[in-house]
């Protein structure tokens, strides 16, 4: 994450200010993964991050309408 090093932080940091600064339910979707499923590195949270947020983003424009 190119912002993570250009404020020199390190991943665990990086993934802490993620959890804190995305939507709390996607996070929420995230964090009951099955332990063998949970994402444990910063690349392994920005994908869950991304996969669940879109799911999410779509099922919010589908009941929208």
């Amino acid at each position: 994450m190119a912002l993570a090093s250009k404020a020199q932080t390190d991943d665990q940091h990086a993934i802490f200010l993620l959890k804190k600064n995305v939507n709390r339910e996607i996070i929420r979707a995230i964090v009951v993964y099955p332990p063998t499923q949970a994402p444990k590195s910063l690349e392994q949270w920005k994908m869950a991050i991304i996969v669940v947020g879109q799911g999410y983003k779509w099922t919010n424009i589908h009941y929208d309408c």
